[in-house]
């Protein structure tokens, strides 16, 4: 259930960047509600919890509604964070086959470094769907989560 939920959001994703690409391109300018992002990796503590990365971009206001992120070779949705309203987050897990899959395809029309990703976004005046790269994405200390020895 859970690879089919993934696979369904991956279709999602690729039929949108494809579609968006081919109509419109990067925007030269950065939209002026973005403050900061940058991305943390964390394991998990039991034995197959496996790994990935978080990223969070900030915002200044509320004048955008951020969509999704392709950041090394994935896509993710980018949510709201519970504890922030001007915070999302983008989840990416290191132990998904459908995400290593979709990282070997070609259908995503942006050439982008390690430390940058590109964000899909509104504004919120007029409803209008734009990208732009976020360059120098800084990284944070790894999180690494406890064991859990209540099992044992």
């Amino acid at each position: 259930m859970k690879v089919f939920k993934i696979a369904i959001i991956t279709l999602v994703f690729a039929l949108t960047f494809v579609k968006c690409a081919s109509v419109s391109k990067l925007t030269n300018h950065a939209p002026e509600a973005l403050k900061e992002a940058y991305y943390q990796n964390w394991n998990s503590g039991l034995k197959d919890g496996g790994s990935g990365t978080d990223l969070y971009i900030g915002l200044h206001d509320n004048s955008i509604i951020l969509d999704s992120v392709y950041f090394r070779g994935q896509l993710s949705i980018l949510s709201k964070s519970s504890n922030h309203s001007l915070l999302y987050i983008g989840r990416f897990s290191f132990n998904n086959q459908i995400y290593n899959e979709l990282a070997e395809s070609s259908f995503f029309p942006f050439q982008i470094k390690d430390n940058e990703c590109v964000i899909s976004y509104k504004l919120l005046k007029n409803n209008t769907l734009k990208y732009y790269r976020i360059v120098n994405v800084k990284m944070r200390k790894t999180l690494n989560y406890p064991r859990d020895s209540s099992r044992f």
